[in-house]
C-alpha cells in the first residue's frame, strides 16, 4: 500500500509540474524561475542567494545560475552586499515585478481549475495529508 502512495505521489507530481511548466511558458519561465521570483516578490528588501535557496522549493536548483539567467532577462538586479562585499544582494526590477504580477494574476484560477474535481474540504485533507507526509 504505501509503495503505491509513493507511485501516485510521483504520478501526481509529474502531472501538477507539467500543467505548471505549461502555465508558465507563455510568460518564458521555468517552475524553479517563478519560485525565485515569488520569493523575492514576498520579501520586503534585497535578500542573498543563500537566502533565495533555502526558500526554494527545488533544494537541489542550481540558484546561482537561475539568479543570473534572471538578471540576464532584466527581472532582477544584483548589487554588492553593503555589509559583505563579497555577497551579492538580490531584489526584483521593474519588470520583474511587473512580470510577477501578471503571472499572478490568473495564477489563482489556474490553481482552482487545476483541484477543480476536490470539493474544499478535500482540498484542505490533501493538504494536512501532504504536509504530514513532509515532516
Amino acid at each position: 500500500m504505501y509503495e503505491q502512495a509513493i507511485d501516485r505521489l510521483i504520478q501526481s507530481n509529474s502531472v501538477v509540474q507539467g500543467r505548471l511548466q505549461s502555465y508558465l511558458t507563455p510568460f518564458n519561465l521555468t517552475i524553479q524561475q517563478f519560485n525565485i521570483l515569488r520569493i523575492l516578490n514576498s520579501l520586503p528588501a534585497p535578500v542573498s542567494v543563500c537566502e533565495i535557496r533555502q526558500r526554494m522549493m527545488y533544494k537541489m536548483s542550481d540558484t546561482s545560475r537561475l539568479v543570473k539567467r534572471l538578471s540576464e532577462k532584466g527581472l532582477l538586479k544584483r548589487q554588492s552586499c553593503c555589509n559583505d562585499k563579497r555577497l551579492l544582494d538580490i531584489a526584483l526590477t521593474d519588470d520583474g515585478q511587473t512580470l510577477i504580477k501578471r503571472v499572478e494574476q490568473n495564477f489563482s484560477s489556474y490553481a482552482t481549475d487545476l483541484f477543480a474535481k476536490l470539493s474544499d474540504d478535500e482540498c484542505r485533507l490533501l493538504c494536512r495529508l501532504l504536509d504530514k507526509v513532509a515532516k
